[in-house]
């Protein structure tokens, strides 16, 4: 806690000094950079025990550390959205996906968590395809 403490004052100082405004925008630039930094709980997120897709009249939930959807493919598929603390700690449950995921309404779409493997693979094959260019 301290270390955030410690990072929190760091950067509002710094943030702070290096802005020439009234007061007034150095305390609304202070509370948009914490609410960049930290989501304080404050997110919402789509929460409905089953359901395959979600619109406007889907149920939300606010003040959500974080958002989840759990696919359930066994024995039968079954879509479940919510809110919980925070994505760490989550259970493995048998035949069952969660994505879990912290931004506004994040757990609305199909994919939630990006594949760190495809990332690398895409990355990798873009430094390849840049070292052949300069090949030929």
């Amino acid at each position: 806690m301290l270390a955030v403490s410690v990072f929190l004052f760091v950067v509002i100082t710094s943030h702070v000094e290096s802005v020439s405004a009234s007061e007034e925008d150095v305390g609304t630039q202070v509370r948009m950079l914490l609410s960049q930094i930290f989501h304080m709980g404050k997110l919402q997120c789509y929460e409905c025990p089953n359901c395959d897709e979600v619109d406007k009249s889907t149920p939300k939930k606010k003040n959500c550390g974080a958002c989840v959807k759990a696919v359930t493919t066994k024995p039968v598929k079954i879509i479940t959205r919510g809110c919980v603390g925070s994505c760490e700690g989550l259970p493995k449950i048998p035949n069952t996906d969660i994505y879990c995921c912290e931004s506004e309404l994040c757990n609305s779409t199909t994919q939630i968590k990006s594949n760190l493997k495809l990332i690398c693979f895409t990355l990798l094959v873009f430094i390849i395809a840049k070292y052949f260019q300069k090949l030929y």
